[in-house]
């Protein structure tokens, strides 16, 4: 009898964890909905070392950040969350500067005045956002070949997490704009 419940039991287990592919546990432990982490708002302008990337979490729960990831320009590893890394529900993530000029900044360098994709990743690499500005480059060219208008603030989602990318004020680490200008060269 103790057997039949013993299986049971890890029956029940393996089928209540594979319900739901963006539901994780997380590599730290907190049960969260990754579907729910955003990109919030993207600024490329100024010095590298003031360029910076916000993540939303529109979710109930606190997230692990540790293994999400950003990747730019369709492939190459701009950031990755490392242990401990951690957003809170309802809240931001700031994740500044660029070209390696902070500790926990993009690997990468991110331009105001140049086409650009950006796609966050959930720490099984599905991807749950992204971020494009201009087009997609034609054969034989790469993101970033595209010259746009310079965007002196940042790109931020009104209303927080949820909202149309706007162009706005920067707001680093606080929540956004409550409003902005359109801009026609950022994919909605």
């Amino acid at each position: 009898m103790k057997k039949l419940i013993l299986m049971a039991a890890a029956a029940a287990l393996v089928f209540t964890s594979c319900d739901d592919p963006n539901k994780n546990d997380g590599p730290a432990g907190g049960a969260g909905d990754y579907s729910k982490l955003k990109f919030n708002e993207l600024c490329g302008a100024g010095e590298d070392n003031e360029k910076f990337v916000e993540l939303y979490n529109n979710g109930d729960v606190e997230l692990s950040l540790e293994g999400v990831m950003i990747e730019k320009d369709g492939g190459d590893l701009s950031w990755e969350g490392k242990a401990g890394d951690k957003i809170a529900a309802k809240s931001v993530y700031l994740i500044l500067g660029a070209k390696k000029t902070t500790p926990n900044g993009l690997q990468t360098g991110f331009s105001a005045k140049k086409n650009v994709l950006m796609e966050l990743s959930d720490p099984t690499g599905k991807i749950i956002d992204t971020f494009q500005r201009g087009d997609e480059p034609a054969e034989g060219a790469v993101w970033g070949d595209q010259g746009l208008d310079a965007n002196a603030g940042s790109w931020s989602r009104v209303p927080d997490g949820t909202g149309k990318w706007k162009a706005t004020t920067a707001t680093p680490g606080a929540v956004n704009a409550t409003e902005g200008t359109d801009d026609a060269t950022v994919k909605q």
